[in-house]
């Protein structure tokens, strides 16, 4: 199972599998030193065709519950310096619209096909959102013949995996998403 862990380290949130489909369908929060039982349930997944996976934002400020299906997306956020707090969605799930989340420098970041099937990459500020797009500023927008297949975030840097013509390219970009090599 996932682990991603408190900052004091001294609890952990945790993915249980489901019996029957032993695909992870809860998140849980367990403390150091209590029993198993006492664990609190943070999230319980209620659609079936969805995958979970768990992921501490880049800033460490928050658990990304992640829900990944074929065509769609969802991602859930706790805060891990207060995670009794109730998860709240970022994104509600549509058909057609995917989107992977990080949360740096004070605001929230976002692969997306939204706008174009081959993805974007989005800023924004806000923690919730009722529908994927909405409040979302374009970084890198989406280009018609190269793929935004992923990213990463350092200090002063964005790191952005393209694919053009078969092939993959790294791109460094600074934070505002200007090109530096």
């Amino acid at each position: 199972p996932e682990v991603v862990w408190l900052p004091a380290g001294d609890a952990f949130f945790y993915a249980s599998l489901d019996d029957t489909t032993l695909q992870s369908d809860r998140v849980w929060l367990h403390r150091l030193g209590t029993a198993q039982a006492e664990d609190q349930l943070v999230f319980t997944l209620e659609d079936d065709e969805l995958y979970l996976s768990l992921a501490e934002s880049r800033s460490g400020d928050w658990l990304i519950i992640q829900l990944q299906g074929t065509l769609r997306s969802e991602a859930w956020l706790v805060s891990r310096r207060e995670p009794t707090q109730p998860a709240h969605c970022f994104a509600p799930a549509r058909d057609g619209i995917e989107y992977q989340l990080d949360h740096f420098a004070g605001q929230y970041w976002l692969r997306s096909n939204h706008q174009a099937a081959n993805f974007g990459l989005y800023s924004c500020v806000s923690s919730c959102c009722d529908q994927p797009g909405a409040g979302w500023q374009a970084v890198w927008a989406p280009q018609a013949e190269v793929l935004l297949e992923g990213f990463e975030l350092f200090d002063s840097a964005l790191l952005l995996a393209t694919r053009h013509n078969g092939l993959t390219c790294l791109q460094q970009y600074t934070l505002a998403g200007e090109w530096v090599r």
